[in-house]
């Protein structure tokens, strides 16, 4: 859930830069009367204009993933795929999604985990790792820093791949016994 502060409540927080302390409460559905409080967040405010955007998956009606644009705030999320142009199709489960740091492509994983995986321009959808032919599979995914290559990962190993045709340049060694999952790089 998400919320819109009006310019009149914003404007005073903003203006001065305060920080501001956030704490969020959630009650619990099987029993309403008990209610849980997050831990108190700080966060820093500032007056100057936010751009881009806040991609998510979800898998209530309609699944998929969205995107929200910071920048229009009164406008609510949108499906970042239009009905009808779903990678694998209408209803299929497109999660495991990654953005590169620099908002412009998105690999996600088509059919569920484990499944087909592609990446794609940002801008424009078009397809960058074909998933229709020669499919590469993988669960999770992250970029390095200019987008180049993504680390991958399926049935708990790692592959770094060319982020263009997807094809693997080496396999990521794991920590013996243990099983890779949800990777992610620095950004240097």
């Amino acid at each position: 859930f998400w919320t819109v502060l009006q310019p009149s409540q914003w404007y005073p927080i903003a203006s001065s830069r305060q920080q501001l302390s956030l704490e969020v409460s959630g009650l619990n559905t099987n029993d309403p009367t008990k209610r849980g409080n997050a831990a108190v967040q700080h966060v820093d405010v500032t007056n100057e204009g936010a751009q881009g955007g806040i991609y998510y998956w979800t898998t209530s009606s309609p699944q998929g993933i969205f995107r929200y644009d910071i920048a229009t705030p009164e406008v609510p999320p949108a499906p970042y795929f239009p009905a009808g142009q779903e990678p694998g199709g209408q209803g299929n489960c497109m999660g495991c999604h990654a953005l590169s740091r620099d908002g412009k492509r998105i690999a996600l994983t088509i059919d569920s985990g484990e499944g087909r995986g592609t990446v794609m321009n940002v801008a424009d959808r078009s397809v960058l790792v074909p998933f229709d032919t020669n499919a590469q599979r993988w669960n999770f995914a992250t970029f390095n820093a200019d987008a180049s290559k993504l680390v991958t990962v399926f049935q708990g190993a790692m592959v770094l791949r060319a982020a263009e045709g997807g094809a693997v340049l080496t396999s990521v060694p794991n920590t013996g016994g243990a099983t890779a999952t949800h990777p992610e790089l620095s950004p240097d």
